[in-house]
């Protein structure tokens, strides 16, 4: 590492002073003495801060970041008037809210709290930056991963909240010219509208310029050898004067591609594009000056133009998701009235389980919860799409984000900010757009391949032409075919445009993914294991019935009920909460206190100073002294115990999801086993497998979770790729064993944080449009890689031996990447 000289004196960096500061670009003032040695040459600095910031740099032993970049950095005032949206990172509430924890990390002997979040980054410009952000983090102490993505100026952190704080990681950043924002910042959301005008117009000069060009053409194309040579001329001229905006402006993105990959000491894939322009261009400016020979004005503007449509419309598709992400990041208040405990206003992100906020009407529900006042209508197009309002009763769950279109109602908050509907999937939605696919990787390295042996073929037929003492003229047309015709561009966008079509797509039908190898393997699933209750079941729907006891245990079973998210405790609370209000009973119910959650039992807790339990019947009766009790009513699935002595039994009677046999019976069609696992009772568990047309060999009752995930790792050990459905509750483990883990929409906080894939929307046909989209996109990729391959296994013969000329190399290059790229688009309207 090169230790970094700093000069004061202002000697060494007169000679560079009409550059202005070598860091930001800015013009140097007067008299200015700041400078740092980067690679032995004092570089001038406008300011300390702009001299820091190098200092550091260089500090980090980072010197070829000044090598690989592409633009200057952002300034040391720029920095300074971003220092309140950066704060905000170092808000505790804030925090909680956009902040993912994880419990441990396992990969220690030493177990360690982690933490992990998505942020903007203003500055990042080019992969320059994205390479100096990524090496100064991986070197902190705390950092476990940090991907920064250059096309999104997005960066994704993994850490150690026992080793470093994000406060420290963001000063970190800081300290090298770029500053981390919250999602959705002002300040970044300016940078990237600027960013997508300077595309638009870059394309829109370089079409204008195509198109008039061609009129100039257009008569030395039919008239050939008969036009009058001033006429000629004149014409090339004016070709020549409008190319000249395409080269220096419309094409800059090639030419600094380009020139930042060969600094790094790499081939790009925008390499042979800036050769072929440049020679196409050279070649023509020396028949236009001669007078002699060919010009390719046209060729250049009409390559330029197509091939900057290509990449804007793949950049609209990468626009589309981070629409959908910014969407998400943005549709949660940030205020929230908070009825018990402490009422007043409070921010959104402090809201606990337990709290009961008011949602006064057109506000947007703070966090998911139950409702506890009187029935309402809820605008949740957000989530489903659809612009009629959907109505809620008392009891009902309502979820993030919704608009409350009637009067002020109550609700019961069920989970923590960082655990809700919006945020997880938020938060899932971020992390699948920072992760690369391996199939992206695997064809960035073949078109780095494919490019060198371009540029060699390129370079042979030079050589060549050269040898058999063939003219300039007669060699220039293929080799510029060669360079232009081929399409590495198209390899390297095939993977990219199809994961990015489909991540967006997958988003507007309220289906999350969690990473790239998620899609992947959803499109290899031969097994598809559902759980019973609360999957292939509607707890909404499910009838709930008072088999012994009084009407007053209605008032213990609700205020037990409603500290679970069991999808037979909701059941229970909602016919509750119905049944007390049908007896008139308007006073609060006293509140459950020590709650403690026995996984596949039941709940229990200290209620009026007596220990309250809901669950099974061994669960509720552990000693088993009232078994006449509870073998006397066989039909009862949940009893209610009050210091150990069972009150009450319910019955319940499950209802299928009304769409839960269509979504089988394709599934069934398309070739794929469907399972049925379930705790409950055979004779139930075989009366809904024949309702919705689970065979009866594939399905399994009285399972505990153990006994899942040994079903789940049979069928793996038989070659089975399997796709696990559930709602979290008793399904862990067996969702953790399964290749694919997909939650439904009522799932528990645990499983949307683990599962692979998270259905926001309500019901089973998210399963099918997952699936679907899984495969289409595996289909649209081999598509896209077996287009670009064979194009240009047929397209480099014709090129270099002459038979196409370089206006057809640029079209056939142009059009083989707007193939790829719409072919990707159709993603965007399947599931």
């Amino acid at each position: 590492m090169t230790t970094p000289q700093v000069s004061t004196s202002g000697t060494e960096s007169t000679k560079a002073a009409h550059a202005g500061c070598f860091h930001c670009g800015d013009p140097l003032p007067p008299g200015t003495s700041w400078a740092v040695h980067v690679d032995g040459v004092a570089r001038p600095m406008c300011c300390v801060g702009c001299m820091s910031i190098a200092k550091a740099i260089v500090d980090a032993g980072a010197e070829s970041f000044y090598r690989q970049r592409t633009v200057p950095g952002l300034d040391a005032q720029s920095l300074e008037a971003l220092a309140p949206w950066v704060s905000l990172l170092e808000d505790e509430q804030w925090s909680t809210q956009h902040v993912r924890r994880v419990a441990t990390d396992p990969s220690r002997a030493q177990e360690r709290t982690v933490a992990e979040t998505t942020l903007a980054i203003e500055g990042l410009r080019c992969g320059a930056c994205a390479w100096l952000i990524e090496r100064i983090l991986t070197q902190t102490p705390g950092v476990l991963t940090a991907r920064a993505n250059a096309s999104t100026a997005r960066l994704h952190l993994r850490w150690s909240t026992d080793e470093i704080q994000l406060g420290d990681i963001a000063r970190r950043i800081a300290s090298i010219g770029y500053a981390l924002l919250p999602l959705g910042s002002a300040p970044l959301e300016n940078a990237r509208r600027t960013e997508d005008r300077k595309a638009l117009r870059r394309l829109f000069v370089a079409g204008l310029s195509a198109a008039q060009i061609m009129m100039y053409a257009y008569p030395e194309y039919m008239e050939g050898g008969s036009l009058d040579g001033d006429i000629r001329h004149l014409m090339r001229t004016a070709s020549m004067l409008i190319t000249v905006p395409v080269m220096v402006y419309s094409a800059t993105p090639f030419f600094t591609s380009a020139w930042r990959m060969l600094r790094q000491g790499r081939i790009g894939m925008d390499m042979p594009v800036t050769l072929g322009l440049c020679v196409a261009f050279g070649a023509s400016m020396w028949a236009w000056w001669t007078q002699t020979g060919e010009v390719y004005f046209d060729s250049v503007s009409m390559f330029v133009f197509l091939l900057l449509g290509a990449r804007w419309i793949e950049s609209r598709i990468r626009a589309r998701t981070a629409a959908q992400r910014e969407r998400l990041a943005t549709a949660l208040p940030v205020m929230a009235h908070r009825l018990d405990p402490d009422p007043g206003d409070t921010a959104a992100w402090n809201l606990r389980p337990g709290d009961r906020v008011r949602v006064g009407s057109g506000e947007r529900v703070p966090a998911d919860g139950r409702l506890e006042s009187d029935g309402t209508d809820l605008d949740t197009a957000w989530l489903t799409g659809e612009s009629l309002p959907v109505p809620a009763q008392r009891g009902d769950r309502i979820t993030e984000g919704s608009i409350n279109l009637g009067p002020s109602m109550d609700i019961l908050i069920e989970t923590a900010a960082s655990e809700g509907t919006l945020s997880r999937l938020s938060q899932l939605a971020e992390q699948a757009a920072a992760d690369r696919p391996r199939w992206v990787a695997w064809a960035d390295r073949v078109g780095a391949h494919f490019t060198i042996a371009i540029l060699v073929l390129s370079a042979a037929l030079v050589v060549g032409a050269m040898a058999l003492g063939q003219s300039t003229a007669s060699w220039i047309p293929a080799v510029i075919a060669v360079l232009v015709v081929t399409c590495p561009c198209a390899l390297s966008m095939a993977g990219p445009a199809a994961y990015a079509a489909a991540l967006a797509r997958l988003l507007e039908l309220g289906i999350a993914s969690s990473s790239a190898h998620t899609l992947e393997k959803a499109a290899s699933v031969t097994d598809i294991v559902f759980d019973k209750t609360g999957t292939l079941t509607d707890p909404s729907r499910s009838d709930v019935r008072l088999v012994f006891g009084q009407q007053n245990d209605w008032i213990a079973a609700l205020a037990i009920a409603r500290e679970s998210r069991h999808p037979l405790a909701v059941a229970v609370a909602r016919t509750a909460a119905a049944q007390l209000s049908r007896i008139g009973w308007h006073s609060p119910v006293p509140p459950v206190t020590d709650t403690q959650m026995h996984s596949g039992l039941g709940v229990e807790g200290r209620w009026q100073g007596q220990s309250l339990r809901l669950g099974s019947a061994r669960f509720v009766d552990p000693s088993g002294e009232e078994e006449s009790i509870w073998r006397r009513h066989a039909d009862c699935t949940v009893f209610l115990s009050l210091d150990g002595r069972i009150r009450c039994g319910f019955a319940l009677e499950d209802q299928a999801r009304p769409e839960a046999e269509g979504v089988i019976r394709k599934l069934h069609h398309q070739g794929l086993n469907v399972w049925c696992l379930s705790g409950d009772r055979s004779d139930r568990v075989e009366q809904l497998c024949r309702a919705v047309g689970i065979l009866p060999q594939n399905l399994r009752a009285a399972c505990t979770p153990s006994d899942k995930r040994t079903l789940v790792q049979s069928l793996q050990a038989k070659g089975a790729h399997v796709l696990m459905v559930g709602d979290g509750h008793n399904d862990a483990p067996v969702m953790a064993q399964a290749d694919v883990s997909m939650a439904v929409h009522s799932a528990a906080p645990l499983a949307r944080q683990k599962a692979d894939i998270y259905l926001v929307r309500s019901g089973l046909t998210g399963v099918l449009q997952a699936l679907a989209i899984a495969q289409q996109a595996r289909r649209v990729l081999r598509q896209n890689l077996i287009w670009a391959v064979t194009y240009n296994l047929v397209a480099i013969p014709f090129a270099a031996t002459g038979w196409i000329s370089p206006l057809i190399a640029s079209v056939g290059m142009a059009v083989s990447s707007l193939i790829v790229v719409l072919n990707a688009a159709r993603l965007l309207r399947s599931g």
